[in-house]
């Protein structure tokens, strides 16, 4: 009973040290500086889920191959039997017909959809384009699969490749119902804007000039003046806490 506790509790440590060390890792942007990088950046509805794998990550696809006949066994017994005595007693088996093998291969979990472009805020995707978006499941792959749900809509980075929409834990992705500040900010952030020196109006009529603001829903756009101003933002504390602090806060 103690050494199977042992033995127990090994593979337990065991399988949590595979799991840290495959964990994924993102360098952080805030969503204003990455939506200034990117090229394309639209608003999407999944209408359509086309592959939807199971969360468990990897598995094996089975497949059973078609039967294989070999004419060689056939000509190479007739021609030994052609060179034997006839005093020698031998069986033509004919072709030979190996039986059919299940065969294994390796994927991938991961979630492929159809969505059609809402609206386009930077890049030339037109309404109602259609295109394909897919995210490995495995979160350890950086994967998001299973958060991409059918009837919901997105805000994320349109950059293609392969013909596809890859998006990924360390991408410009976000859901528009639950964060509507994100759509806010693709609307009106001024990429123009020089951040450092960018205007924090407070609720309280102050204002503080050339703060950089750390909370993730802020951006910078310009007033009636010219002058860029925080938006999204009206606590300073609210500068340095994340989205669900700061919306406590408000």
């Amino acid at each position: 009973s103690y050494l199977r506790m042992k033995v127990l509790l090994f593979f337990l440590f065991l399988s949590a040290g595979i799991s840290l060390s495959q964990s994924c890792s993102c360098m952080y942007t805030k969503p204003a500086q990455r939506f200034c990088e990117l090229e394309n950046v639209i608003k999407v509805e999944v209408v359509e889920v086309l592959i939807d794998r199971p969360t468990g990550g990897y598995g094996y696809d089975r497949r059973t191959e078609p039967p294989i006949t070999d004419n060689n066994n056939s000509t190479s017994s007739n021609s030994s039997n052609s060179s034997s005595t006839s005093s020698q007693n031998t069986t033509d088996t004919g072709p030979t017909t190996t039986q059919p093998q299940t065969t294994s291969r390796l994927f991938i979990g991961k979630k492929e959809v159809v969505a059609i472009v809402i609206e386009s805020y930077r890049g030339s995707f037109e309404s109602h384009e259609r295109v394909i978006l897919t995210s490995p499941v495995m979160g350890s792959m950086c994967g998001i699969g299973s958060a991409i749900q059918l009837g919901e809509t997105y805000i994320l980075d349109g950059s293609m490749y392969d013909g596809k929409i890859h998006v990924g834990l360390c991408d410009f992705f976000f859901n528009a119902n639950t964060r509507p500040d994100i759509e806010a900010m693709v609307r009106a952030n001024d990429c123009s804007c020089n951040k450092k020196r960018c205007r924090l109006d407070l609720a309280n009529g102050n204002s503080l000039k050339r703060k950089v603001c750390r909370y993730s829903g802020a951006y910078c756009s310009r007033d009636e003046d010219g002058e860029c101003v925080w938006q999204g933002v009206s606590n300073f504390k609210c500068c340095r806490k994340d989205y669900d602090v700061c919306k406590k806060m408000k």
